[in-house]
């Protein structure tokens, strides 16, 4: 019995927890905010860098190998990454007994600009990706997650 209640208490998670893996995603996503209409990007070492629209965009894609099946493939493991943060947020604030103070409100507030970022990166990119059905998809599908994240939200702050 004391092994699980260990266990569940190591599971707790705090705002500064919280806090800490926000500035990890805020620094890692920061790319979509110098996103401009005919950028591309690649993976590179674990970050995302932007290809300027120019005669030769591409060609670093080229050289390492990269395609943008393989840059979906890294935003999809971001995204998934990303989820589970918000999932973490919405399961921190049912931990918490609904207590909503000043800096959990602040921090949602920050989440919530960091989703429009990555929303407005995404219409530049799906716009530069007119017809590539992937990145269609993917900016479809985080619409969703935010719109669940921003409604949960909401059922705790009007509590």
């Amino acid at each position: 019995m004391e092994d699980q209640k260990d266990a569940n208490f190591s599971n707790i998670i705090s705002i500064t927890d919280l806090q800490n893996e926000y500035s990890t995603f805020n620094t890692k996503l920061n790319f979509f905010t110098k996103l401009e209409d005919g950028d591309k990007i690649y993976n590179a070492d674990d970050e995302i860098v932007i290809d300027k629209k120019s005669y030769y965009q591409g060609l670093m894609r080229l050289i390492r190998g990269d395609n943008k099946y393989c840059t979906m493939n890294y935003l999809y493991n971001m995204q998934n990454n990303y989820f589970k943060f918000l999932k973490d947020i919405i399961d921190f604030l049912n931990n918490n007994n609904n207590n909503i103070n000043y800096e959990i409100e602040e921090f949602i507030v920050c989440v919530n600009d960091l989703n429009k970022v990555i929303l407005n990166g995404l219409d530049v990119l799906t716009n530069t990706y007119i017809d590539f059905e992937d990145m269609i998809n993917y900016k479809r599908e985080m619409i969703k997650k935010f719109n669940l994240f921003n409604f949960s939200i909401k059922n705790f702050i009007n509590k």
